[in-house]
C-alpha cells in the first residue's frame, strides 16, 4: 500500500518502505558521526528528499546495554560485531533542511542509548546495530517497527514492539521479556518467531502469532490472549496459531487466545506445565512429565511418552484422541459421550464424584526377558524398585468423544513423516 504524507511548501512525497531501505543498506559502513545527507531523491510526485545517515562506534566493556526507543515504526535490525564495541547507524529520508530525526549517545561507559527526537511516521527508518555477541543486554522500543536480532547471548533481552514483528534468532538469555502487542489496541500483536532459551521468559503478543523452534528454560511464560481494554472476545482464529517444534521447562505456562496450539515435544519434568486455549485446537506430539491442558471447546490431540506422570486433559466438550506408548504403566480414566478403545485393552466403570468414569489399568508390554518394553532392565521378582506410574485424565465431558489408540515412538515417527510428504 503507498502512503502520502502532505508536507508545508513541498509536494506530496511518497513514503518509502522499510523493506527498501533494508535492500539499500545490506552491507553498511559505521563511518560517519552525524547527520550527513549522502545522496539526493526526486520522486515522480516532484518532491525532493535526502537520504540520512547518523552512525556513531563505541567501544564498551563486557556487560553493556544497548537501548533504543523510537516514536514511529522504524524497523530496528541487529547482529554480532566487535566484542568489545558497539556500532549503530540510522536511515531515513528526510526533506532539505529537516531537522535531525535521531540521536545516539552514550548514556554511561556500559550503555549507548538511541532515541527519536522527530516523529515522521510517513518517513520509515531503519536502525543498524551491531554489538558484542556475548554479554550485551537489549532493550528495544518500537511503535510498530520490526524487529530482527542475529541473537542475544548470556545477557538480558527486553523487546516491545507495539504490534510489530520480532524473529530473536538464536537468543540465550539471562531472561526474556517480549510484548508484540499494542496495550489497548484491538488489533492483533505482531507475530514472534526464533529460538528462544532463558532461565526466565514472559511473552505476550495480544494475539499475535508465534513460531519457536525451540523454547527452553527454567521459568516460561507465554500468553497470546487478547488484552481486556481492547474490548475484543476471543474467537478461534483460522490465519495466526503458536508453534513450538521443542519445550523443555521446569514450569511453563501458555495461553493461546483463541490461537490454535501446537507443541512438538514438551518436557516439563521435574516440574509442570499448564496449556490453553479459548475454544481452538490444542495439539501435544510428545509429553514427558505433569501437565494440565484445557481447550474450552476446542478438539484436542494427545500424545504422551512413557516418562508421562501426572496429565490431565479437559476439552470442554470437545473431541479428544490420546496416543499411548505401549510401555506404559499406568491408567487413563476417560469421561465422553462415546469411547473408542483398543480392542486388547478394557475399561471399567467407576464413580468419581457425581459422574461415572472409565478407567483403564495398564502394565506395558512384558518381554520374555523379563524387561518392559523400551525401559530399564527390571528384576520383576527381587527388586524393590517400582516403575512410576502414570496417571492420564481425559475428560470431554458429556458430549465430546475420546479416542485411546497404543502408538510405538517408531510408528509416530513414521506417521509424522507421512504428514510431511
Amino acid at each position: 500500500m503507498l502512503r502520502y504524507a502532505a508536507v508545508a511548501g513541498h509536494k506530496l512525497q511518497k513514503a518509502i518502505s522499510a523493506c527498501e531501505l533494508i535492500q539499500v543498506s545490506a552491507s553498511w559502513p559505521i563511518l560517519n558521526r552525524s547527520a550527513v545527507p549522502v545522496s539526493l531523491a526526486s520522486y515522480a510526485t516532484g518532491a525532493d528528499v535526502t537520504e540520512q545517515k547518523l552512525a556513531e562506534r563505541w567501544e564498551v566493556p563486557a556487560g553493556s546495554d544497548l537501548r533504543v526507543s523510537t516514536r514511529s515504526p522504524a524497523a530496528v535490525n541487529i547482529v554480532f560485531g566487535e566484542p568489545d564495541a558497539i556500532s549503530v547507524q540510522v536511515d531515513w529520508k528526510a526533506l532539505p533542511g529537516s531537522l535531525p530525526r535521531f540521536a545516539i549517545h552514550k548514556a554511561n561507559a556500559a550503555c549507548i542509548e538511541v532515541s527519536e527526537a522527530v516523529v515522521e511516521s510517513d518517513s520509515p527508518a531503519v536502525i543498524h546495530a551491531q554489538i558484542p555477541a556475548r554479554f550485551c543486554s537489549l532493550d528495544l522500543a518500537t511503535a510498530g517497527g520490526d524487529v530482527k536480532l542475529e541473537g542475544v547471548q548470556e545477557a538480558r533481552l527486553a523487546v516491545r514492539s507495539n504490534g510489530g514483528n520480532v524473529d530473536v534468532g538464536k537468543t540465550r538469555a539471562t531472561q526474556a521479556t517480549i510484548s508484540t502487542g499494542a496495550p489497548g489496541s484491538p488489533s492483533p500483536g505482531g507475530s514472534l518467531s526464533g529460538n528462544l532459551t532463558a532461565a526466565s521468559a514472559n511473552i505476550w503478543t495480544n494475539g499475535g502469532s508465534i513460531h519457536l523452534s525451540k523454547f527452553l528454560g527454567k521459568q516460561l511464560s507465554i500468553s497470546s490472549a487478547r488484552e481486556l481494554l481492547a474490548a475484543v472476545i476471543e474467537v478461534p482464529s483460522l490465519v495466526a496459531d503458536i508453534k513450538i517444534d521443542a519445550a523443555y521447562a521446569e514450569h511453563i505456562f501458555i495461553d493461546s487466545g483463541g490461537l490454535k496450539l501446537v507443541v512438538g515435544e514438551l518436557n516439563c519434568r521435574p516440574g509442570a506445565a499448564m496449556l490453553q486455549t479459548s475454544g481452538a485446537a490444542l495439539e501435544v506430539s510428545g509429553l514427558d512429565g505433569s501437565a494440565v491442558l484445557q481447550s474450552r471447546g476446542g478438539p484436542m490431540q494427545l500424545r504422551v511418552h512413557k516418562n508421562a506422570l501426572s496429565v490431565y486433559a479437559d476439552s470442554g466438550g470437545a473431541d479428544i484422541a490420546c496416543y499411548i506408548p505401549p510401555d506404559l504403566v499406568g491408567h487413563v480414566s476417560m469421561l465422553g459421550r462415546r469411547l473408542h478403545i483398543p480392542p486388547d485393552l478394557q475399561a471399567s466403570e467407576g464413580l468419581q464424584g457425581r459422574r461415572m468414569w472409565n478407567v483403564m489399568e495398564l502394565q506395558g508390554s512384558q518381554r520374555e526377558d523379563g524387561r518392559l518394553s523400551g525401559r530399564q532392565p527390571m528384576e520383576l521378582s527381587n527388586s524393590s524398585e517400582e516403575v512410576q506410574k502414570a496417571g492420564i485424565t481425559l475428560d470431554a465431558g458429556l458430549k465430546g468423544t475420546i479416542t485411546v489408540q497404543q502408538q510405538s515412538w517408531l510408528a509416530a515417527i513414521a506417521a509424522k513423516q507421512g504428514l510431511k510428504r
